[in-house]
């Protein structure tokens, strides 16, 4: 018996020793990585960061991201955790869009103490990482929940509701579409509804998921239709520039005139474009692309 123990001591001690020598999971999805990015680049890859709710999204749902969805969640993360791994395993995919969920593990104490601040703080950090690498940003509100079954003296449900409130008014700040997953999901209890759980009152059954499809696809669709960086201006309505990997994107409804500078003020390149749709390699990097009209500030990856 003492033998049985003492193992027993020893095998959580080696796997508290593991987790501590990679707290942020970085090694989850480095082959997965590795293997998307030997393959086509697909320039409508969507990447989901999250935790359980995606994780199990893929387990329950595999046919959702059997195209260009990419599921990076993982069970048990907070927001922390989230950030350090969101360059691996969202930045480096190369994707047009990253659907963002997090927080819900934060409220439960997962990796300690954690304020609504230091929440929002860590999501935002995320969303203005993905920007800065001309990278669409999908921010979604946290789901409804009573009480962890892991931490059962934590009451969610304010936190929840006031952290929700949060990342809609960021979204809507910075023009980032936002997926109410609370709305059509909670009871007059402030709970997950029954018919959506697996039977824990946190994490979605199909029937669940089934609701969050078609409100995910639709803001991953609208945000699709717009540019992360650049948008249309009022002033210069027949020119839209946007930036991708290794290229700037530029639509014109006329003939137009395009200079490029560095953020220093050094003209990179001039074109000459006719009506349409031109792509134009350039290397990695911020630049100033100025129109006839107008003038834009371009991320390209």
């Amino acid at each position: 018996m003492k033998k049985i123990l003492i193992l027993s001591v020893l095998l959580q001690a080696l796997t508290l020793s593991a987790f501590a020598q990679d707290w942020a999971e970085l090694a989850r999805y480095q082959e997965a990585n590795q293997a998307l990015l030997a393959g086509e680049e697909d320039p409508s890859r969507v990447v989901f960061m999250g935790n359980s709710i995606f994780e199990r999204w893929e387990s329950t749902c595999p046919e959702f991201f059997a195209g260009s969805y990419v599921c990076r969640g993982i069970s048990g993360q907070t927001t922390p955790q989230m950030l350090i791994r969101f360059k691996q395993d969202v930045v480096h995919l190369n994707p047009s869009v990253v659907v963002i969920l997090g927080g819900t593990n934060d409220i439960a104490g997962n990796t300690g103490p954690s304020t609504l601040e230091m929440i929002e703080d860590n999501l935002s950090s995320m969303a203005e990482i993905a920007t800065a690498n001309g990278i669409k940003v999908v921010m979604c509100q946290l789901l409804p929940a009573y009480s962890y079954g892991w931490a059962p003296d934590v009451d969610p449900r304010q936190d929840i509701i006031d952290l929700n409130q949060w990342i809609k008014e960021y979204a809507d700040a910075h023009g980032y579409p936002c997926v109410d997953f609370y709305t059509p999901m909670v009871n007059p209890f402030k709970a997950l509804k029954v018919e959506y759980s697996v039977g824990d009152g946190v994490h979605p059954n199909e029937a669940g998921y089934a609701v969050m499809a078609p409100l995910v696809e639709a803001a991953i669709e609208q945000a699709m239709a717009g540019s992360s960086i650049a948008t249309q201006t009022a002033d210069d309505p027949d020119i839209e520039v946007w930036g991708g990997k290794s290229v700037i994107h530029v639509k014109t409804q006329a003939a137009d005139h395009l200079s490029i500078y560095t953020p220093d003020g050094v003209c990179v390149a001039e074109y000459d474009l006719p009506a349409g749709i031109s792509n134009l390699n350039m290397a990695p990097g911020t630049y100033l692309v100025k129109s006839l009209k107008s003038t834009r500030k371009i991320q390209v990856r």
